[in-house]
């Protein structure tokens, strides 16, 4: 019996030399094959084979690096609901709003869904399920479209007015960032399959993509058409053709948006570093050290860029000496936004929603959620700041200079697909 047990612990090891030995020799240097996007008849792109490195899905994915909040778990808010009705969950919808030339406002959920709503009432106009949550805010394209990334791998293309699918193209990795669109149409994206991808926007076809060492972040078209994103560097390509226009190397995560603005090129890394680069040579013309994570896209202006952070921190866009900072009500902000001539509002996980003086840093008003507002807010043209709640769900329409509600969504009757009651549309993945 003894006999056979060593005999058998030996096997054993044996195997287990032979498939480490294995791993060992094929390490990050090998590669092995996943699908690459081709067309097809139904505008659903499949993939043909591409070399990837290996340890392709064991890089770091680290938290969301879209504009929408930190991943939550656990939840689901879905209760009772009527049968032949599905409500929105009460804790699903994270993501910053994005405004329509339309008059709609397109929100994404955690419940894999986009709503579309009627931007003067909030009332649900159509609604797209994809096949799993998505985690960051949609971008709209020139000509209306709606460009969402889901953890399904996909990004798809929907019509701004109806919410039919026009395409979709699918990646090697969950997608947790926001598209990017340029003037032409062009839609760009970051992967965490460490890809960086731009898209025909009427096709879905791929145009280019460039391989990084790490999950990029959500891209940033500057207004000459360059793109920029962070990854385990930060890269600037010409938005056209792919080639790379220079790459510079971060000490620290270099994973959250960047911001352009001035013939610079700014970056906040969860180290608390804000480091200005020259737009067209990726030289450091400046840093700063500010406390806390910065982990959302700086807000830059004719006179200050904006840091979130554990308070929102404004710096000469010339030097990086600050200006004013203004905070201690939480412990992280949302992205800030220009509101107005001399505003900006930005949220913190305090649970309100703030309107502060850009050039004095006060405080003009506050809104309060009751829920953390990780979301960074969007205003419309016309001064209507609209917030989702990334707890209760709940999408707000507020005035931008009282900070008084007009409208509030949450748990809509939606109807599933098949039902078409008036007014309201839906639409699924085919």
């Amino acid at each position: 019996m003894k006999a056979n047990q060593s005999a058998n612990a030996r096997i054993l090891v044996g195997l287990l030399t032979a498939i480490l030995t294995l791993f060992v020799s094929v390490g990050p240097s090998r590669a092995f094959s996943i699908p690459h996007v081709s067309h097809s008849s139904s505008r659903t792109y499949r993939l043909r084979l591409e070399r990837i490195p290996q340890n392709l899905f064991l890089q770091r994915r680290g938290r969301n690096r879209g504009f929408g909040p930190r991943a939550r778990g656990g939840g689901g808010g879905r209760g009772a609901r009527p049968p032949a009705y599905e409500t929105v969950p009460g804790d699903t919808i994270n993501p910053a709003p994005a405004i329509g030339s339309n008059g709609l406002v397109y929100v994404t959920s955690w419940n894999d869904d986009v709503y579309a709503l009627d931007s003067r009432t909030g009332a649900v106009v159509w609604k797209f399920a994809t096949a799993r949550q998505i985690n960051a805010s949609p971008a709209l394209g020139p000509d209306g479209t709606v460009y969402v990334c889901s953890f399904d791998h996909c990004v798809y293309a929907l019509d701004g007015k109806t919410g039919a699918q026009k395409w979709r193209f699918l990646t090697g990795d969950v997608l947790d960032t926001s598209p990017a669109v340029d003037k032409s149409g062009t839609v760009f994206v970051g992967g965490n399959d460490s890809w960086i991808y731009a898209l025909d926007g009427k096709t879905g076809g791929a145009i280019w993509r460039f391989k990084t060492l790490g999950a990029v972040s959500t891209p940033v078209v500057a207004k000459d058409g360059s793109v920029y994103a962070g990854a385990d560097r930060i890269y600037a390509f010409n938005g056209k053709t792919g080639a790379v226009q220079w790459i510079h190397p971060l000490v620290n995560d270099a994973t959250t948006p960047v911001a352009v603005g001035g013939g610079v090129v700014y970056v906040a890394d969860h180290e608390g570093d804000v480091t200005a680069l020259d737009q067209k040579t990726g030289a450091v013309e400046w840093q700063r050290e500010i406390t806390g994570d910065a982990q959302y896209m700086p807000c830059v202006t004719d006179r200050e860029v904006v840091v979130a952070s554990d308070r929102l921190y404004a710096l000469r866009p010339g030097t990086g000496t600050m200006c004013w900072s203004y905070g201690d009500n939480g412990d992280q902000w949302s992205s800030p936004v220009p509101s107005g001539s001399r505003s900006i509002v930005a949220g913190s996980d305090d649970g309100g929603l703030y309107s502060v003086d850009s050039v004095t840093g006060d405080c003009q008003w506050r809104f309060d959620t009751d829920d953390p507002m990780i979301s960074f807010p969007a205003v419309a043209s016309d001064g209507t700041v609209y917030i989702s709640c990334e707890g209760n769900g709940l999408v707000y329409a507020l005035d931008g200079r009282s900070g008084k509600p007009k409208w509030k969504f949450t748990e809509d009757p939606v109807p599933p697909a098949g039902a078409s009651p008036t007014g309201i549309r839906t639409a699924s993945v085919p």
